[in-house]
C-alpha cells in the first residue's frame, strides 16, 4: 500500500511542478493523518475516563458524607448529647468504616454554641474507642441532613408491602405444554 500511495503522491506532484521541499511535507503530512485516522478514539479517550471517574468520585465522596453525617435525632435534647445509637454510629464509623473514609460530620446546630457541644459529645465518645494506628477520626461540621425516618414507620411501611404481595403461584399447565 505504502508503494501506490508514494507513486501516486510522486504523480501528482510531478504533474503540478511542486519543489522536493513541498512534497516532503506532504508526504509527512499525509503519514501524520493515517496514523491519526487510525488512532483516533485513543488520545480522546484518556480525557473522557477521566472526566466519567471524577463525576463517580465525586458521588461517592457525597454518599460517604452522608453516611458518616450525624443528624439531629442521634442528639438528645438539650444537652446535646449522643443517643444510644449515635454512639453505636460513631463507634462504626470509628472503628469498622474504609481508612481513608473514617471522618465524622456533624450537622450544624441551630446556632453556634449547639454546633459545638455536638462536636465536644461527639469528640468524648471517640476518646473511648482504639481506632487503627491511634488516630480518631475528624470530626468536621455539615449543612446537609441525612435522610432518616423513624424506625417505626420504616417497620410499619414493610409490613404492609408484604401484606400487600400476593400469594406466588406457577401458572396453570395448558395441553400444549404437557406434549412437549
Amino acid at each position: 500500500m505504502r508503494l501506490i500511495a508514494s507513486k501516486l503522491l510522486v504523480l501528482l506532484l510531478f504533474l503540478n511542478g511542486a519543489s522536493a521541499a513541498q512534497a516532503g511535507n506532504l508526504w509527512h503530512q499525509f503519514w501524520d493523518t493515517f496514523r491519526d485516522t487510525h488512532r483516533w478514539p485513543k488520545p480522546l479517550d484518556t480525557v473522557e475516563r477521566h472526566n466519567v471517574r471524577a463525576t463517580w468520585k465525586i458521588m461517592q465522596d457525597n454518599g460517604w458524607k452522608l453516611q458518616n453525617t450525624l443528624g439531629d435525632h442521634l442528639f438528645e435534647g438539650r444537652s446535646q448529647d449522643l443517643t444510644t445509637t449515635g454512639k453505636k454510629r460513631v463507634r462504626w464509623i470509628a472503628t469498622q468504616s474504609t481508612r481513608k473514609r473514617r471522618q465524622i460530620f456533624v450537622l450544624r446546630g441551630q446556632n453556634n454554641i449547639v454546633t459545638q457541644r455536638r462536636i465536644d459529645s461527639v469528640q468524648a465518645e471517640l476518646v473511648g474507642w482504639n481506632t487503627d494506628r491511634g488516630t480518631s477520626p475528624r470530626v468536621r461540621i455539615s449543612d446537609r441532613q441525612p435522610p432518616s425516618e423513624s424506625g417505626t414507620r420504616l417497620y410499619q411501611v414493610h409490613r404492609q408491602f408484604q401484606d400487600s404481595q400476593p400469594a406466588p403461584r406457577l401458572p396453570a399447565l395448558s395441553a400444549n405444554d404437557s406434549a412437549n
